[in-house]
């Protein structure tokens, strides 16, 4: 039996690419189920293709800190330090969370994105 070594490694990223997509989509579930809401305060914002937006939240006096990736324009880096944004997480497992920015955030966690952030959305790229 002869194996072609390039279909094995095209089978296995497919594996990986559905394991992720399924594992994102089960976190999202359970976010709408059982997530709580907090804040999470903007620490760093780093341009890029997509922005990268470092942020922190505490959970019952321990900090956890992360990063949020969305399509923004550099423009917004001023406007969004130091400023607090939503946040979803699990309370038995504050380290599967989701920091709520775009409106898309909000629809994976079934939560009505508040007007408030639309401000936000002018700066999509």
């Amino acid at each position: 039996m002869k194996f072609n070594i390039g279909k094995i490694i095209v089978l296995l990223l497919l594996l990986i690419i559905f394991w992720a997509g399924f594992r994102h989509c089960g976190q999202s579930k359970q976010l709408s189920r059982n997530g709580e809401l907090t804040q999470a305060e903007v620490l760093n914002v780093v341009a890029g293709t997509k922005a990268s937006i470092y942020y922190k939240f505490t959970v019952n006096g321990r900090r956890y800190d992360d990063m949020h990736r969305a399509l923004l324009r550099s423009s917004i880096r001023d406007s969004l330090l130091g400023r607090s944004f939503p946040l979803v997480y699990l309370k038995d497992n504050p380290t599967t969370h989701r920091f709520l920015l775009e409106e898309s955030d909000f629809n994976a966690v079934g939560r009505r994105a508040p007007r408030q952030l639309q401000w936000v959305w002018r700066y999509k790229n």
